[in-house]
This record gives structure tokens, sequence and C-alpha cells, in this order.
């Protein structure tokens, strides 16, 4: 190992010891724990996942449905209110998780919008390091993409589940139709309200591709009967 690569493996060791990377990931392992053990090995990071969306190339609608529906079956995981699938479904998804109704997605649309225009260089974790936004969802012009995200029908992208996450300090699990053995992306706020973890559990929300999200909910298996103590 020469010596660059001594001062490489140095300062992630240095980064991934840091103050607030210990706090996230003691954040990120609370919410994992709320996910199904079959899940949590099917992440990208977000930068991965980014590119996975921007660059999906079209498929079959039908075999994009069955594939998330088998994944939903196999985590036990159900869709639990039925979206109009266009490109608000983001905004409605995540107006019915956070304000309990699907159709105040335009509320959501403006305050995420307004989110985002403040905040193009707020950073997040890829793996261990800090990126800002900007960079990791990459758009030309960000004022430019913050206008045209406010639109009616402008679908969403991982910066609105980020913004999403940090607005309402939940963190988000999405898992899409992508065809591969990584399909899934965590979205972790800097600030998370655990008592609201407690109380509403993990925000799931399923993707499939290109634009189509609906929120869901994860029923664990029941614990084995215990069986009672036979007599004599």
């Amino acid at each position: 190992v020469d010596g660059a690569e001594k001062d490489v493996a140095s300062s992630r060791v240095e980064e991934e010891e840091t103050p607030e990377y210990k706090t996230f990931r003691a954040t990120r392992r609370a919410f994992r724990r709320l996910l199904p053990e079959a899940a949590r090995k099917t992440h990208l990071d977000l930068a991965a996942y980014t590119h996975m969306h921007r660059t999906y190339k079209g498929g079959n609608q039908r075999e994009e449905k069955h594939r998330i529906l088998s994944r939903l079956e196999s985590f036990q995981m159900s869709v639990i209110q039925a979206i109009e699938p266009d490109s608000n479904s983001l905004f409605a998804s995540l107006a019915f998780v956070f304000l309990k109704d699907a159709q105040r997605w335009d509320d959501i649309r403006r305050m995420v919008v307004a989110w985002l225009s403040e905040n193009a260089n707020f950073e997040v974790y890829v793996g261990a390091s800090k990126k800002p936004l900007v960079s990791v969802v990459p758009h030309a012009d960000w004022n430019a993409y913050c206008n045209a995200l406010a639109e009616d029908g402008a679908p969403g992208d991982m910066a609105v589940v980020v913004a999403a996450a940090e607005l309402h300090y939940m963190p988000i699990w999405v898992v899409s139709s992508h065809d591969g053995a990584k399909f899934s992306v965590e979205v972790v706020p800097t600030k998370m309200s655990k008592i609201r973890l407690a109380e509403r559990g993990a925000v799931l929300l399923a993707h499939t591709l290109p634009h189509q999200f609906e929120p869901l909910e994860y029923t664990p298996p029941p614990p084995p009967r215990r069986r009672p103590p036979q007599e004599g």
C-alpha cells in the first residue's frame, strides 16, 4: 500500500468516526431495524439510485408492475392507498403519508419546492462521504429545475424525497421495480423524530419505473406461538 492509498484509507476512517457520522449511522440503524432483513440487502446509495432512475430507457409496464408486486409480497409489504398513476404520484404519496390526504399533493409540492430552492448545497451522505445535493441529484440549472418542479404534472425525483425527509424529520425507504439485485434506496434526514418513527413506523414507498409511486405498509409475521407447558 503506497502513501497515497494510506492517506485515503486514513481519511475514510477519520470521516467514519466523526460524531456527525456516528449519529447518522445510529439513526440509520434504528430505521433499518424497521425493515425486513431481506430488504436491507437491496440498497443503492442515493447517487446510484438517481443514476438508475435517470438512465431508465423504458420497459414493459406489465413486467415492471409484476416485479414490484413480487418484491412487495416477498417483503410482506402492501400498498395502503391507491394513487393515481401519473406524474404527481410521488407528491400524492407523500401527502398521504404526512398529511393524511393524497389530494393535498399540491401542498407537498409547494413545501418541497420551497425547501429545494434554498438548499441546493445541502449535503447528503453517499457512503461515508457528504456531498452537496446538487451534485448527487444534478441539474444543469438548479433554479430552473425548482421552477419546473413547481408546475403541476412535473414528476418528482430523489431530491424531492430528500426534501420530504428533512421537512418531516422522517427517514424514507423506496423500493423500485429496477431489474437488478440492488433496487432500493434509503433517505435518512439529518435530524430524526424518534417519536414519529415509533408512532408511524418506517415511511415506505413503492416506485414503479419510471414515475409511479405508492405508499406502503410493512406487516411483519407474528412471532411463533409458544406451546403451553404439558401437564404431568
